[in-house]
């Protein structure tokens, strides 16, 4: 998120900017270290919570009221945890951008993120989607290659390929939603710095990618063309 956080305001109409990711290093294992445990105490303390509802929920013993009572607590807690879970990651975007303590940038990341509410979720889903067809993209090429390799080994009779074949797959699967899931962080982090210089500049975009401003250059002047047509008409 720093990385991101840096590489947006670096960056301007003019030229593209540099992203400093051991700016992150040194701002979480320094200043920010404290935020961002107890963020994540916060997530840990709520999950356990919800695994030991979830075991008495689950068992045979759970019938008739009793067992309706805490099927709602895990649902209750549950929906608690998710939307604990968002918050996290509004407040670790704030804190990669201000520095801010844990608790107020979780109450200023989301108010920018009310503010903003609509391009926070239509962005965030667009890029989700990318992240998981990489990952299924990436798991498939992986398994794909494993296989062909494997079609050119003479095995031993009575030894088959399926097994590694599936660990391929799994491990592959599992490394790629690992390290392409930072992408999602990433896209967190890049909508709060949109939404802080929109706010910042009067709805004017100061910084950002090059490319970025030239985009919006090329969507502004569509609308514009559309609106003299629609007025002509």
């Amino acid at each position: 998120m720093v990385a991101a956080s840096t590489f947006y305001f670096d960056s301007n109409a003019e030229g593209d900017g540099s992203a400093t990711v051991m700016l992150g290093v040194k701002w979480g294992y320094g200043p920010n270290f404290g935020s961002i445990a107890l963020g994540s105490l916060v997530q840990t303390v709520l999950t356990i919570l919800r695994e030991l509802l979830e075991g008495p929920a689950n068992s045979e013993s759970s019938e008739g009221a009793a067992g309706a009572i805490k099927c709602v607590a895990v649902c209750l807690l549950s929906c608690v945890a998710g939307v604990v879970d968002y918050v996290n990651k509004l407040a670790f975007a704030q804190l990669a951008i201000t520095g801010e303590s844990y608790c107020e940038s979780a109450k200023n990341g989301f108010m920018v993120n009310l503010q903003h509410c609509a391009k926070f979720y239509f962005a965030q889903d667009v890029g989700r989607f990318f992240v998981n067809m990489g990952t299924l993209s990436v798991a498939a090429a992986t398994t794909g290659i494993f296989y062909v390799l494997a079609q050119t080994v003479t095995y031993p009779e009575g030894i088959s390929y399926i097994g590694p074949l599936a660990f391929v797959a799994v491990g592959s699967l599992t490394i790629g939603a690992l390290i392409l899931g930072l992408f999602d962080e990433a896209i967190m982090a890049t909508l709060h710095c949109l939404a802080l210089d929109m706010d910042v500049n009067g709805g004017e975009l100061k910084w950002g990618p090059k490319t970025f401003h030239e985009k919006m250059k090329e969507i502004l002047e569509e609308d514009g063309a559309e609106k003299v047509a629609d007025d002509g008409i």
